[in-house]
């Protein structure tokens, strides 16, 4: 019936999304077409491929184009533009890193696309938390859609994918990652701090303009009125500190 068909679907669905190289959605994806075009693009100049593939998945009546999972609606509000970094050592160029930060100061709600994933050749390796690890606190990982995406030919995955088999090189890669997410840290924590600036101002606007609402009322008031300008030159002090610290966005 159509209910066991809808089901057998989405069960075929979400195992091919795990093991199939797929594209990007570019229409319920934002930065999708950014993100192919700019994994590619690293992967040439380290003379690397990165292939996706094509797949369109019909069982019964229902026929549809199969894309990763990600969506602008995993997130709350527009996604951030993703950041890219390259998963390298000293010799050996492991592959591409690329993250979407939550605009807002929340975890992914998500939890099945929260965090990173590690993918060779369109397949799963372990668990997104399984890389939490290297960000040593999960507060930041938690906040970011992202995927560690491996092209290097001589690390493989070992039998049950839940990472790759144990080599010199595998050790390399893991310092790789440690570094890697290192990045990812400084990006996340630098937009908390910006965040936090803007909610302040936002907040000092607002008792601005509650103070400029009721100034002639102070003004009968001697002893209302000195603390009303106390406190207006303490707001004007924290966003000069904050301006002088580069604390506030350029836009």
């Amino acid at each position: 019936n159509f209910s066991k068909e809808l089901t057998k679907f989405e069960n075929v669905a979400e195992y091919l999304r795990q093991v199939v190289p797929l594209h990007f959605d570019p229409e319920k994806f934002k930065w999708a077409k950014k993100m192919e075009n700019k994994i590619s693009e690293i992967c040439k100049e380290h003379k690397a491929e990165f292939k996706l593939v094509v797949l369109i998945l019909q069982i019964g009546s229902r026929r549809e184009k199969l894309y990763r999972p990600y969506s602008d609606d995993c997130f709350h509000g527009e996604p951030l533009e993703p950041h890219f970094e390259e998963v390298k050592g000293k010799t050996d160029f492991f592959g591409v890193a690329w993250g979407c930060l939550n605009p807002a100061r929340k975890k992914i709600s998500n939890k099945e696309l929260r965090g990173f994933l590690i993918k060779k050749q369109g397949f799963a390796i372990g668990k997104r938390i399984n890389v939490s690890k290297y960000f040593v606190r999960t507060t930041y990982f938690d906040r970011y859609i992202g995927e560690i995406i491996v092209v290097h030919p001589e690390l493989l995955p070992n039998a049950p994918r839940t990472d790759f088999e144990i080599s010199s090189l595998r050790a390399l890669f893991h310092e790789a990652l440690t570094s890697v997410a290192g990045k990812y840290n400084e990006i996340a924590d630098e937009h908390q701090e910006f965040t936090k600036a803007e909610d302040k101002l936002d907040e000092s606007i607002s008792e601005l303009k509650k103070i400029e609402a009721n100034i002639s009322f102070y003004a009968e008031n001697i002893d209302e009125l000195v603390d009303i300008l106390v406190n207006v030159r303490k707001i004007h002090n924290e966003i000069a500190s904050r301006l002088k610290n580069k604390k506030f966005r350029k836009e």
